[in-house]
């Protein structure tokens, strides 16, 4: 087992409580963090790769005694996985104590609080709320009449638990190389499905998705086929026409067949999916190594001011300041 996961993706580290409250936030919510225990210090390492607009691979070691508050996640759930000490986790009026084996899914939902040991090292997968609903509605064939929840505690010693784990660390090691083959943005698209049935296979939730003959179902073609062309080349001059021309079907199909899975316009995904690899390419690089508008033109935003905009509102930071880091 490496050290640290992800080291290739280290977002910071650093003992400074603002500096790790503002890193965290940036790669989930705003929350309230305290120092506890006698020593009262940090030593943080956060390390994050998002491989895809629905899936992000996190890891996240405070290095000191903290209670932690995000409160509401609301459009995100996460699987923690502690790989190294103890996470007392209270969602709800729930709680549970987890450690290596046995991991966490908050409802995102209900309030959430986090008691962390000074050792305490986990592994988050954070997966976006509207795709997973999305896929939990088509393995169903009907719309959902609650919101998703899964129980709190995963145990990963039994049942699918020990193949989840392993898949965990597979793409934890996988988007470490410098030569993974998630570079591909189909390939990517495959893993993000198998990712997500594997947590719905694994853990049980609040609709019986064991008994519809639908457990391996996929996105529907037209929106497989706009999403793939889409994470294969969003610097195209995408139209609605031209996406429903690849796809086959009429301009009105796709966008209906995008609000069923996905709770967003096709035009809304290729944005998020421009603005993502705006982001990662601005983290990569050195200030003097590129210009702000140049890879945002380069990843087809023509309007430079409705990009600044919709950046800031996606990562609640400026392009310069991402490339400053």
């Amino acid at each position: 087992m490496p050290d640290f996961f992800l080291d290739r993706h280290q977002l910071l580290h650093s003992t400074d409580v603002d500096d790790v409250r503002e890193g965290v936030e940036k790669i989930f919510c705003r929350h309230r963090m305290t120092l506890k225990g006698r020593e009262k210090r940090l030593d943080a390492r956060v390390h994050s790769h998002r491989m895809s607009p629905a899936i992000a691979l996190n890891y996240v070691s405070y290095g000191g005694d903290v209670y932690v508050e995000p409160g509401r996640l609301d459009s995100f759930f996460v699987v923690q996985m502690p790989v190294s000490g103890k996470a007392r986790i209270r969602c709800g009026r729930e709680q549970t104590d987890t450690m290596p084996g046995l991991a966490s899914v908050p409802r995102p939902t209900e309030h959430l609080s986090m008691r962390l040991s000074a050792d305490c090292a986990r592994l988050i997968i954070r997966i976006e709320r509207p795709p997973l609903e999305a896929l939990v509605r088509d393995v169903l064939d009907r719309p959902l009449d609650r919101p998703l929840a899964f129980a709190l505690t995963m145990d990963l010693a039994t049942g699918y638990g020990p193949a989840f784990q392993r898949m965990t660390m597979w793409l934890a090691n996988e988007l470490n190389r410098p030569d993974t083959l998630l570079a591909e943005p189909l390939i990517r698209t495959r893993v993000e499905q198998q990712v997500m049935l594997g947590l719905l296979r694994t853990q049980p939730c609040n609709y019986d998705l064991a008994h519809t003959g639908r457990e391996h179902a996929a996105p529907h073609r037209v929106v497989r086929t706009v999403l793939e062309l889409m994470e294969s080349h969003p610097e195209w001059a995408h139209t609605a026409t031209s996406l429903a021309r690849a796809a086959g079907v009429t301009p009105k199909t796709v966008q209906n067949k995008f609000r069923q899975e996905l709770e967003c316009t096709p035009m809304d995904y290729l944005r998020n999916v421009r603005l993502q690899r705006v982001h990662d390419t601005l983290h990569a690089a050195r200030p003097d190594e590129v210009r702000v508008h140049e890879v945002a033109t380069r990843w087809g935003f023509l309007h430079l001011g409705h990009f600044a905009a919709a950046y800031r509102r996606r990562f609640d930071e400026t392009p310069r300041q991402t490339l400053a880091r």
